[in-house]
Formats: structure tokens, sequence, C-alpha cells
């Protein structure tokens, strides 16, 4: 039963990754990518969520630790699946490759996204177990 639910979170992340890989080629958006300021607007809130987990996740703790070497760091989490929106800014803007590929860099650097959630807890086989 493992087996099943890890294949359903690899389908997950892969459909995920699907869209701005093949928006790369495909050139069909929703509405015919005439929602331009919503796409941007939705997009660009998306880039900003991906960047600041980013920032969050692997720089703020390097950077407290060049400046201050005292005291405790304290983890702050960032905004999980927000940063997804990225997609839905790419599904509803005009063609362009670079927005597909700023997407896909963005996805792969959001840690709080469903593809880091999956990395992260795909070795622990009591999360993919219900409990009956």
């Amino acid at each position: 039963m493992i087996v099943v639910r890890k294949s359903i979170a690899v389908i997950a992340v892969l459909l995920l990754l699907a869209v701005p890989i093949g928006s790369i080629f495909v050139e069909r958006r929703l509405f015919g990518g005439s929602c331009t300021v919503l796409a941007y607007s939705v997009f660009c809130l998306g880039a900003w969520i991906c960047v600041l987990n980013f920032y969050l996740s692997f720089l703020r703790p390097l950077v407290y630790h060049f400046l201050r070497r005292r005291g405790r760091y304290r983890n702050v989490s960032g905004i999980p699946l927000v940063g997804m929106a990225v997609v839905a800014g790419l599904l509803l803007a005009p063609a362009n490759v670079g927005l597909s590929i700023a997407c896909l860099v963005l996805l792969l650097l959001d840690t709080g996204n469903l593809i880091w959630f999956v990395a992260c807890v795909w070795r622990d086989d009591s999360f993919w177990r219900f409990a009956t």
C-alpha cells in the first residue's frame, strides 16, 4: 500500500513539473492568455513567496551565522503551498518561454511546495502508512 501512495505522490509532482516544461513547447494558455494583468500579478505573488521560502530555508541561517554568532538561532517557517501560484500565473499569461523557464526554476527553489514536501517525507514510512 505504501508503494501506491508514493506512486500517487510522484505522479502529482510530475504533473506539477509538466506544466512549466510543457508550456515551453506548447503555446496554448487558459483564456487565450488574455488575462495578462491578473496573470502577471499572480505570478509575481507566487514568485515572491518562492523566493521568501528559499531565503528562509537556506539563506537566512547563513546570514545569521555570518552576522551574529552569539545566541540561539530561531527558525522561521515559510509560507507553504502559496508559491505554487506561479503555475496559475503561467497558465493565465500569454505564451512566453522565459516565463516558463522562470516558473520551473521557482518551483524547484520553493521549499514550501509539493515537490519539496514529497522529497522530505519520502523515507519516512510512518507518513505513508495510515493508522488503522
